[in-house]
């Protein structure tokens, strides 16, 4: 209870400005967990599901998880320490998704306005009553990305916080926004001893951060190599991907892809309200999913009929926007090599809201030329 009043107050001293959206986007989500706790009270679900049980049960394994120990941390705190710990972890990113959606509005309000991004992609609000850690990691990337790009020392302080809080969350996330955070120095590199100081000062950082971070690394290097030869077929079964066809086809690896972008269509998701094994997560997670796809499909329809005009409005966006976007179509060769796009919604919403952002920028840049030519 003490988070979650907690993080309330942090999100509230956002809204200050905008309080309408606060309330509305608080009601959707306690509705949301309203209707959750109906399906509970009739033992149709579980109160805590996957992931989420296993954390608040043994929060002291994910502390010594270097990829998941904030998370660890917080459910640490919530079982041992705050008041009705146990229960409030439920709804804790309740409070954080409206963080997460007003640091989205400020990053894109030059672009798109005040513009509530989960409302279009409402399964988010089943993610705020789900004890997982998907939506710090969405704040944690927007932070770093943010005062990153605004260029002054005590930004980069703030940054570091946010990508070393990323690290603790998912390492290899927080690797990529690294690498991309490395190409905007190299524009402002005017002479050769400001290129010679770029490249040791980056071979001496890349030292001490293998240094301190080499287990994970080591780990993620060995589990790539596991994952794509001799563990490649266990794999593929596990993710049910045997009817991609052969892994040594290129077909596969597209196929792959393609499983990650379009599945599940909503008409299968319909089909499965037939289906009683499939409401492990509810009716409340299945109805929200279904919606989120429908709403989803409809950007990928309206992007395909523009798809000469995607490069332009994402050249148009300043170093934040792009960096923060680039991480979440990250989220696609990632998924598709290593978990062959069979993973569930929760992982493929970061590359629905790059999808959703890129369908918003073109239909505001024809609707700029559509009035210039008035």
């Amino acid at each position: 209870m003490i988070l979650y009043f907690l993080f309330y107050i942090i999100a509230f001293s956002l809204y200050i400005d905008d309080l309408k959206s606060f309330f509305k986007l608080s009601l959707i989500s306690h509705s949301v967990f309203i209707m959750f706790l109906f399906e509970h009270n009739f033992g149709l679900v579980t109160y805590y599901i996957s992931d989420g049980l296993n954390y608040i049960s043994n929060p002291e394994v994910w502390i010594s998880d270097k990829s998941r120990a904030t998370w660890g941390y917080i459910n640490y705190f919530e079982k041992y320490y705050d008041i009705l710990g146990t229960k409030f972890a439920k709804i804790l990113n309740i409070p954080l998704l409206l963080i997460f959606n007003k640091q989205f509005q400020n990053l894109f309000k030059v672009y798109l306005g005040k513009i509530n991004i989960v409302i279009l992609l409402p399964y988010f609000f089943f993610m705020s009553i789900s004890n997982l850690r998907d939506i710090l990691i969405l704040i944690a990337i927007l932070s770093c990305t943010t005062f990153f790009h605004k260029k002054q020392l005590k930004y980069y302080s703030i940054s570091l916080l946010f990508f070393l809080m990323l690290f603790s969350l998912r390492p290899f996330i927080a690797l990529l926004l690294l690498i991309i955070f490395t190409q905007y120095f190299i524009p402002t590199l005017k002479t050769k001893l400001q290129l010679i100081r770029y490249i040791l000062v980056s071979i001496f950082s890349i030292f001490i951060f293998i240094q301190i971070f080499s287990i994970n690394i080591d780990k993620y290097l060995y589990n790539l190599n596991y994952y794509l030869n001799e563990g490649l077929n266990d794999r593929i079964e596990f993710r049910q991907a045997e009817l991609l066809g052969s892994p040594d086809s290129p077909i596969f690896w597209i196929k792959a892809h393609l499983r990650y972008i379009f599945a599940p269509f909503p008409h299968s998701i319909i089909s499965s309200f037939s289906d009683p094994k499939s409401f492990v997560y509810g009716s409340t997670s299945k109805v929200l999913r279904l919606i989120n796809q429908l709403i989803y499909f409809g950007f990928l329809t309206y992007i395909s009929l523009n798809l000469n005009k995607v490069y332009s409005v994402f050249k148009s966006l300043n170093a934040s926007a792009k960096s923060f976007l680039l991480i979440l179509a990250s989220h696609l060769p990632i998924y598709s090599i290593l978990h062959f796009g069979g993973v569930h919604q929760r992982t493929k919403l970061p590359f629905q809201i790059f999808i959703i952002v890129i369908g918003l920028l073109i239909w505001r840049l024809k609707k700029i030329k559509n009035v210039k030519t008035k």
